[in-house]
């Protein structure tokens, strides 16, 4: 068997099994076309804090170490996983992108390929994540402001924004939190299509259990009426015609703007 992601979900599947009886490195490996030991995690913001607590953040059996009330930032999520995969025993094959996998014939052998070349097993497992791409409006490569244009997924810091107005628009929990961190050195105007209800972080597990129907994702952090306490200003962003626009009630924001992928996922 060989695992495609050693992130998360790869290391999900690893563990299980070896729970199963399965040696890593003999029964199946784990492949990762990123430099050893750099992980999505690695891109994120620097302040960037993940919407569940610690203690349903980690795989069974691995607990994190500290508070398990605690949101565990990015960069604990790099140290952890890292302490999963030496704990497990897996030895990761950094640096091995997976192109393809097909099977010929009527025979139950697949054959793998990667950029280092081909390999035939009997079970692929994709583990490579959702949102490995960031989603980018159409209207994006349109857009002229004197200072920068960022997708959320490259966006580190404050200090990457020129200081004056910036324009975040996506008003999911990407978005707030971008808000949030903006507020005391920019004046901060969010745009949102969808008004999100705010919940109490300790209620992300359930809502992730028991959602349904296709309501929009609430905001954990930060409520827009926190924004608005701290100085930010939120505005609605209707689609006309196929475009976005955003009616800005304060001020037109001019010199930077910060995209949102998806809203549900991760703003810009």
């Amino acid at each position: 068997m060989i695992i495609v992601g050693s992130g998360q979900a790869g290391l999900a599947v690893a563990a299980a099994l070896i729970t199963k009886g399965l040696q890593p490195q003999q029964d199946f490996v784990v492949i990762d076309e990123a430099p050893p030991g750099v992980r999505s995690w690695a891109s994120r913001w620097h302040s960037m804090v993940l919407l569940s607590h610690a203690s349903h953040s980690a795989l069974p059996g691995l607990p994190f170490p500290g508070d398990q009330r605690r949101r565990p930032r990015a960069d604990e999520m790099i140290e952890y996983l890292s302490d999963v995969e030496g704990d497990l025993g897996v030895k990761t094959l950094w640096g091995v992108r997976a192109t393809g996998v097909e099977r010929r014939g009527s025979g139950s052998v697949l054959h793998l390929s990667t950029t280092e070349g081909e390999v035939q097993t009997r079970n692929v497992v994709c583990a490579t994540g959702a949102a490995t791409h960031p989603r980018t409006p159409t209207w994006a490569a349109e857009l002229q402001v004197p200072g920068v244009v960022l997708h959320s997924s490259e966006y580190l810091y404050p200090l990457q924004i020129p200081t004056d107005d910036v324009l975040i628009v996506g008003g999911g929990n990407s978005g707030v939190q971008l808000a949030r961190e903006l507020a005391p050195s920019h004046a901060v105007t969010l745009a949102v299509r969808t008004a999100r209800r705010h919940q109490q972080a300790s209620r992300y597990l359930r809502r992730q259990l028991f959602a349904r129907g296709s309501r929009p994702e609430p905001v954990f952090g930060d409520s827009y009426e926190q924004l608005r306490d701290v100085g930010v200003s939120i505005c609605p962003c209707s689609g006309k015609g196929g475009e976005e626009r955003c009616h800005l009630r304060r001020r037109n924001s001019g010199n930077a703007g910060v995209r949102d992928s998806r809203d549900r996922i991760r703003p810009w």
